[in-house]
């Protein structure tokens, strides 16, 4: 049975050194999976590193827990195991 895991960071921006030493743990430990980010910007730098992002509203507009709630729910971000029913 292995283990996988999908991280999304919100507020992306220039957290690449945050976004790497993540990876590296991920590889280190054996652990499969993505790392996402979302951001308001398109130009954020971390968009660059992470496996896949995405634009949602800033965090003062009421619709960015839902923005971020749906990335997850589509991503499956969390913890999954293969090889038992989830």
């Amino acid at each position: 049975m292995s283990r996988s895991l999908n991280i999304l960071f919100s507020c992306v921006g220039r957290r690449v050194s945050l976004l790497e030493r993540f990876r590296r743990a991920m590889a280190d430990l054996g652990v499969r999976g993505h790392i996402y980010g979302a951001d308001w910007s398109p130009l954020a730098p971390a968009f660059h590193r992470v496996d896949e992002g995405f634009l949602v509203s800033g965090v003062n507009s009421p619709n960015y827990v839902d923005e971020l709630v749906d990335v997850c729910r589509r991503k499956k971000v969390g913890w999954r195991r293969f090889g038992t029913a989830a």
